[in-house]
């Protein structure tokens, strides 16, 4: 920042057109594009999303696009107290003035007559023991995501010119991993926000954003966080430093039924930078359809993962590629974003994200890591 201002000082601004005269017409018009979206993203600061945002399939069929939740709203919602915002940590930036989820991942609406397709198959859960996180004890099932594999004659000539893909995703599922009480206390607080919010539109309610709590519903979930869901993603992924970087309780209403009536939908998409997901329907047994995975490129690989019973959890990483789709009634689900450590939330990085595409040699990793390096 030489000079005093964005670009250096006066001689930089004069250098531009010595520069630019060398160039074709077509090298000068794309420098020119890249200048302007430079000082665009200078000017408007870096686009708002969930630590990079999300990645989904590009309905152009040009492979992945990052989702930012770019539609912004003032959140009505009561602020925690000063206390509750205090054990946040001191090291953890304090939350944006307005949230970064606000308008967040509005839903798809997809005609009800799909409804009669054939429905995916479940998960194949195998034993995963029991898992001890703290004070507490959770029945485990786990599930290794099968990886599509490349033909052997990609090349028309009988060689395989990519490596093999690593069967190493894993999928997680604990029972009772927040108590009928929890659960409970958790409801009564989110039903009584979207009471307030009929006419608004919300369809998700914040609880901690960037690490920081930044509504009431932060101090109903802070037991079930410190107690349980956090020892659990410590001891299950090996991050004794992992924290959390965002929660909030999102909501998918079908509709009324009828020829108008509609589905609601999350499209596939990555959590590009988030160390680990958890997902806790609330309500599984109020609707049809939910969360499902989808572990290979084509729609012929999902299949459904959502939870059997109120405070169940499923858990993944940032490589497991997942949807929501909602047939009948109301879904209610708590989702909670962690990072490895409190660094690479305060940086806002992902650096395991890097790390297993150079040392794993993971093929997920290795696009999440071009998709993180591409959008920042």
């Amino acid at each position: 920042y030489g000079g005093g201002n964005l670009f250096g000082g006066s001689d930089f601004l004069r250098q531009i057109p010595v520069l630019m005269d060398g160039l074709k017409f077509g090298a000068r018009r794309r420098i020119f594009l890249q200048f302007l979206a430079a000082l665009g993203a200078v000017v408007a600061g870096p686009a708002p999303g969930f630590l990079g945002g999300l990645a989904v399939p590009n309905p152009r069929g040009e492979g992945f696009r990052p989702m930012y939740h770019t539609r912004r709203r003032q959140q009505v919602v009561p602020t925690v107290s000063a206390q509750a915002a205090s054990g946040a940590g001191g090291d953890v930036p304090p939350p944006a003035a307005r949230s970064k989820f606000a308008g967040l991942m509005s839903g798809e609406r997809v005609a009800a007559g799909a409804k009669t397709s054939r429905p995916w198959p479940s998960v194949p859960w195998e034993d995963g023991g029991v898992l001890t996180a703290g004070r507490h004890s959770f029945e485990a099932l786990v599930c290794t995501l099968p990886d599509d594999e490349p033909s052997a004659d990609i090349d028309g000539g009988g060689k395989v010119l990519m490596p093999p893909l690593h069967n190493r995703r894993k999928l997680h599922y604990l029972r009772s991993l927040l108590s009928k009480r929890q659960v409970s206390n958790i409801l009564d607080c989110v039903e009584s926000f979207r009471e307030g919010q009929k006419d608004s539109g919300a369809e998700c309610f914040v609880a901690i954003e960037d690490g920081a709590p930044v509504t009431g519903l932060a101090e109903v979930l802070r037991p079930a966080i410190d107690e349980r869901i956090l020892p659990a993603v410590r001891a299950l992924h090996g991050a004794p430093d992992a924290v959390v970087a965002d929660a909030l309780v999102r909501w998918y209403d079908a509709g009324d039924g009828g020829e108008a009536a509609v589905q609601k939908a999350l499209p596939p998409h990555y959590d590009v930078s988030a160390f680990a997901t958890v997902i806790l329907p609330l309500n599984p047994r109020d609707c049809e359809g939910g969360l499902y995975i989808q572990h290979g490129a084509g729609v012929s690989t999902r299949v459904r993962a959502d939870a059997m019973a109120p405070g169940d959890a499923v858990l993944h990483a940032y490589d497991a590629m997942h949807g929501v789709r909602v047939t009948e009634g109301v879904r209610l689900s708590l989702v909670l974003w962690f990072t490895a450590d409190r660094g690479s939330l305060r940086e806002k990085t992902a650096p395991w994200v890097a790390r297993a595409a150079r040392k794993r040699r993971s093929v997920h990793a290795a696009f999440l890591h071009g998709m993180n390096c591409a959008y920042g």
